[in-house]
């Protein structure tokens, strides 16, 4: 598993639905632990994902065409 961190100020403008559907479409996190993961980052909080080794450079491009910056 790899984590990606992303905070919240640079990224406050990024559409998180595509986000969701990409973790819930790989069953990486259900749509209620999505929801709560949101939750928390539209109130201003950074927030950490595990993804799996095989779907991080798909992860990675997926924030990349949304403009997400993660570290």
């Amino acid at each position: 598993m790899t984590s990606f961190r992303i905070r919240y100020e640079p990224n406050k403008g990024v559409n998180f639905v595509h986000l969701i559907n990409f973790l819930v479409s790989y069953e990486i996190m259900t749509l209620e632990q999505c929801v709560s993961v949101y939750k928390r980052f539209k109130l201003a909080e950074d927030i950490s994902l595990e993804i799996p080794d095989g779907l991080v450079a798909e992860f990675r491009r997926e924030l990349t065409s949304l403009g997400c910056v993660s570290e």
